[in-house]
Order: structure tokens, then sequence, then C-alpha cells
């Protein structure tokens, strides 16, 4: 499945790279993991419903929701850009 067929089950917006200015010798555009990758990280570490992650730099959550669709693990995103915190959010509602 690819980036755009995953974003449509889980009924989000997060693919593409988003270059918005953003003031701060810390931010770093914003550059999805790749679906494949994040697949790849389950089949190396266990990550079970009990499990609680917190995503740093979360984005638009493209971690967050993944993580909660596959396993059901309680994940909680932090980010420092105010755009894509109200867009993670629109991604929460839908």
């Amino acid at each position: 499945m690819n980036d755009t067929e995953y974003d449509r089950l889980l009924n989000i917006q997060t693919c593409g790279i988003h270059n918005g200015i953003y003031q701060s010798i810390h931010y770093n555009r914003y550059e999805p993991t790749p679906y494949s990758v994040l697949e790849e990280l389950l089949n190396n570490y266990e990550i079970t419903k009990k499990d609680h992650v917190v995503d740093f730099g979360c984005g638009l959550g493209r971690l967050n929701f993944f993580l909660h669709y596959r396993v059901g693990a309680s994940v909680m995103g932090i980010e420092m850009n105010e755009q894509f915190v109200k867009e993670s959010l629109k991604n929460r509602r839908s």
C-alpha cells in the first residue's frame, strides 16, 4: 500500500512536503516518514496497545494515527508549528 492509499485508509491528509516559513533555528521542514518505514518499525519493535508513545515534532500526526490504528497504542504528539497542530487536529476529527 502506498502513502496516499494509507492516508485514504486512515482518513487523514499527511502526504507531501510543507515548506512553511517558521522563525526558529530549531525548525526543520515537514517530511512525513513513509508508511513503509513505519511498517518496518513495527516489524522490529514490539509496540502494543499497552504502550504510550510521545512523538516530538509530530508534524501532521502520521505516526500517531498509524500506531493507534495498527496496534491501538496511546499516542501523544508534540509540535511547535501552530499550523501543523491545526492540521493534525483536523486529521484527528476526521
